[in-house]
C-alpha cells in the first residue's frame, strides 16, 4: 500500500515540474488518467512444512484476484490487490486448521481461507523495452508487499507477506487487456501454524481476467524543449 501512495506523489510531483525531454518520451499523464480495475480466478496451492504428504492435485484451491491501480508511465506503474480465497495441505498432527482424523502415519487433511492485501510496483518490461506500440503481448514483472491473513474452525491468523510474480496483457482493445498472472506469496510459516517458526513458506498462484482502463487511456508523446 504504501507503494501505490508513492506512485501517486510521484505522478502529482511530476505534474508540477518541466524536464528536458527525449525522443521517442511521452508527457505525464494527469493524476486521473489511465487507472485501470481488473478481476480473475484461478488457482492456488499452498507449499508448507508438511504439504508434501499430499499429492499436488489435492492441494489445489480455488484464488481470486481483485485490482485497482494506474500506470504513470508507459513502463512503470502501481496498484492495489486483494488475492487469496482458500488454501489445502496437510498438517502433522492436530493443528488449528486440521480438519478429520489423522492417517497411519499421523497426518491431518488441512484447510483455511486466505486473504493477500498488498501494493504492487509494476514494470511493463515490454514497453521499456521496445516503447509502447499496439502490441498484442506485453511482459509485466511485479514486485509488492502487504497483510496476509489465514482463517478456518474460528481461528484467525496475521502475517506480513512479500509478493514476486509476473503478469501477462493480452491486448484486446485500447481499454480492455486479458490478464493471466502467476505470482508467489512468501509468509512465515506461523501463518498455517507449522511446527516451528523460523521457515518461510509460499504460496503459488495463476488466475486468468480482465483488466478495463478508465479516463484517457495512453500517453501523448512529448516534443523536444
Amino acid at each position: 500500500m504504501a507503494l501505490v501512495v508513492a506512485g501517486m506523489s510521484l505522478t502529482a510531483v511530476a505534474q508540477t515540474e518541466d524536464y528536458p525531454v527525449r525522443e521517442n518520451s511521452v508527457q505525464t499523464n494527469g493524476f486521473w488518467d489511465n487507472w485501470f480495475i481488473s478481476a480473475g480466478g484461478g488457482v492456488q496451492v499452498y507449499f508448507g512444512k508438511s504439504d508434501t504428504h499430499g499429492d499436488l492435485g489435492k492441494r489445489l484451491a480455488p484464488a481470486l484476484d481483485i485490482s485497482i491501480g494506474k500506470w504513470i508511465t508507459p513502463s512503470v506503474g502501481v496498484r492495489l490487490q486483494y488475492s487469496g480465497l482458500q488454501a489445502k495441505g496437510y498438517s502433522y498432527g492436530d493443528m488449528p486448521f486440521s480438519e478429520g482424523t489423522a492417517d497411519n502415519k499421523g497426518f491431518y487433511k488441512e484447510k483455511f481461507n486466505t486473504m493477500n492485501l498488498h501494493g504492487d510496483f509494476l514494470w511493463n518490461i515490454s514497453n521499456a523495452i521496445g516503447g509502447e506500440v499496439d502490441r498484442f503481448w506485453n511482459f509485466v514483472p511485479f514486485v509488492g508487499f502487504g497483510w496476509a491473513q489465514a482463517k478456518g474452525n474460528d481461528i484467525t491468523n496475521n502475517e506480513l507477506a512479500a509478493n514476486v510474480g509476473l503478469l501477462h496483457n493480452l491486448r484486446i482493445s485500447d481499454a480492455l487487456n486479458v490478464n493471466i498472472e502467476m505470482r508467489s506469496m512468501f509468509v512465515n510459516q506461523r501463518f498455517a501454524y507449522a511446527n516451528g517458526s523460523n521457515g518461510v513458506n509460499v504460496m503459488g498462484t495463476i488466475t486468468a481476467g480482465i483488466s478495463y482502463k478508465i479516463n484517457n487511456v495512453g500517453f501523448k508523446r512529448a516534443s523536444d524543449l
